[in-house]
């Protein structure tokens, strides 16, 4: 209900007036993409433990060094997408605060609220981050 809400500025405006809890329940669903990506981020980290050691005893050094890149890579991309999921939540509790003090939902407001929304770039951006950081290292 939230996505198909949120799609178009009407709908989302409907949704944010009649219900109080509006906003608040899509900066809730931030925190839940960052802490989604938070234990991604522990768990594949464990994970690369195993990894690691096994590219170390099949392929020597460069093994190593290949489990090491992707390591990089796939932190990177959930360090990112973490850091992605707060901006957007600050963006949204700036949005809130803003109505809070003025009552309704202003063009800043609107302009807050359209900047949070997730795009098809941001996981491209979150890849192309990874993919930096992983030849970095390499």
């Amino acid at each position: 209900m939230l996505g198909k809400a949120f799609a178009s500025r009407d709908a989302t405006d409907e949704l944010l007036t009649a219900h109080a809890w509006g906003v608040d329940l899509l900066n809730a669903y931030y925190w839940g993409v960052l802490a989604i990506w938070a234990t991604l981020t522990g768990v594949l980290g464990l994970a690369f433990i195993l990894i690691a050691y096994l590219a170390t005893r099949i392929g020597g050094h460069e093994g190593n060094n290949i489990a090491v890149s992707a390591f990089v890579f796939v932190q990177a991309v959930c360090i990112t997408g973490g850091a992605d999921g707060v901006w957007r939540s600050s963006l949204i509790r700036a949005a809130l605060n803003r109505r809070k003090r003025t009552g309704v939902l202003d063009a800043g407001s609107w302009r807050l609220l359209r900047a949070a929304r997730i795009y098809d770039a941001t996981f491209v951006l979150q890849l192309m981050a990874g993919a930096f950081f992983a030849w970095w290292v390499y």
